[in-house]
């Protein structure tokens, strides 16, 4: 999806790029692999915002674009918070899974064994 994007970017096509990015599937969480990690797709700048630095006005077309930019950024770093805050969780719950039998103060938050 990434390559993708850029190509999309890099053909003028940002309005489009936008688009695609408000309403992909990896915009607020993160894309779960087979082992549970995330991947969080990063935003890109609008062109208009790159090349406009020349001193000439913005359009109401790439003040939009910035818009959409600025709300990405906003999207990603949820995400990235959101996928930290998970690894942080399995991370700890591996270490409660291994710790608990040799000391039961790391059996806190795990699932009770059913006694017959």
């Amino acid at each position: 999806m990434t390559d993708s994007f850029r190509a999309l970017i890099s053909a003028g096509g940002f309005a489009a790029a936008a688009l695609l990015q408000t309403f992909s599937p990896f915009t607020t969480s993160a894309r779960d692999d087979r082992w549970g990690f995330g991947y969080c797709a990063p935003p890109y700048p609008p062109e208009c915002a790159r090349a406009g630095a020349g001193g000439h006005p913005a359009t109401a077309t790439c003040e939009r674009d910035v818009d959409s930019y600025v709300a990405a950024v906003f999207r990603y770093r949820l995400c990235l918070t959101n996928e930290m805050e998970r690894a942080v969780r399995e991370a700890n719950q591996t270490v409660q899974s291994v710790k608990c039998p040799k000391d039961k103060r790391f059996c806190y938050g795990l699932p009770r064994e059913s006694t017959p």
